[in-house]
């Protein structure tokens, strides 16, 4: 029973490596359509709301086709990879409008004019013009734009740290909303782009439903989930936002022409086989 145990758990985990559920997974791990990078208060909420999710949606496709409900014959061949490939571009879309928007709000200067020194007059001698040092003189109290640019300077000091520049205007404050799609937006994609494969979770239960399989099958998906949620949260922690938009851009870019091409080999396949 080990054995067997070892195997499915083994075979789920290697099977969901790289795949596009688990490359899904990990980008909105880093990304949220809402707000843009995933952090700030909630944010972890927000990963454990998507992996959730996520072993969801493989969970319900392995039971579905364990119990012979076909969903994609309910939908038509390709229906739902097409709709989950348009879900992917789409995204992709949303994830270039942020980057736009992030570079916009950057790149506006703040300007701040300084009160310009005082010259002293031309004419007089050298010890007519001598005025005596006072420390007074040179507190913030009497210089106007030494107390305005000290949360200026520490500002920029604080975005040159943390590796960012203005994510606070890039980013709308957290709410809902951004639970509500870290929910919903990987279970609709995962189970759509998983509707008629033939995987191997599917696979190792059809050899044999027994306890061992069940739980080593369903261990080795929770284990590649929280490896693609780590590396999620790596991403967004150690890129800067403009670099973190155009990678999830282009990552579900590709996805979304992967699941495409799938989909027309489903309905391409079907229609052969006819």
């Amino acid at each position: 029973m080990a054995l067997e145990f070892a195997k499915a758990s083994g075979l789920c985990f290697l099977a969901e490596l790289g795949d596009v559920s688990f490359c899904f997974t990990a980008v909105f791990s880093a990304w949220c359509p809402w707000r843009g990078t995933r952090s700030g208060p909630g944010a972890n909420h927000q990963r454990l709301a998507i992996a959730q999710a996520s072993v969801l949606a493989l969970g319900a496709r392995v039971m579905l086709r364990n119990m012979h409900i076909r969903i994609a014959s309910m939908l038509g061949s390709g229906t739902g990879p097409m709709l989950a490939a348009a879900l992917l571009l789409v995204l992709a879309g949303r994830a270039c409008l942020q980057r736009s928007k992030c570079e916009t709000v950057v790149s506006q200067p703040v300007v701040h004019e300084a009160k310009s020194a005082e010259v002293p007059e031309a004419g007089g001698s050298f010890l007519g013009s001598f005025k005596p040092y006072d420390p007074k003189a040179y507190s913030n109290d009497t210089i106007p734009w030494a107390s305005e640019s000290a949360p200026l300077l520490q500002h920029a000091g604080e975005a040159a740290y943390n590796g960012r520049s203005g994510k606070e205007a890039c980013e709308p404050p957290p709410c809902s909303v951004s639970l509500a799609f870290a929910f919903a937006l990987p279970l609709l994609v995962i189970f759509l782009e998983e509707t008629g494969s033939n995987g191997v979770e599917v696979q190792v239960l059809q050899s044999g439903l027994s306890l061992a399989n069940v739980l080593g099958g369903a261990l080795g998906i929770v284990v590649a989930i929280a490896v693609a949620i780590l590396l999620g949260f790596v991403l967004e922690r150690e890129t800067r936002d403009s670099t973190l938009f155009v990678t999830v851009s282009s990552g579900l870019a590709a996805l979304g022409i992967f699941v495409l091409r799938t989909a027309a080999l489903q309905v391409l396949t079907t229609v052969h086989g006819a």
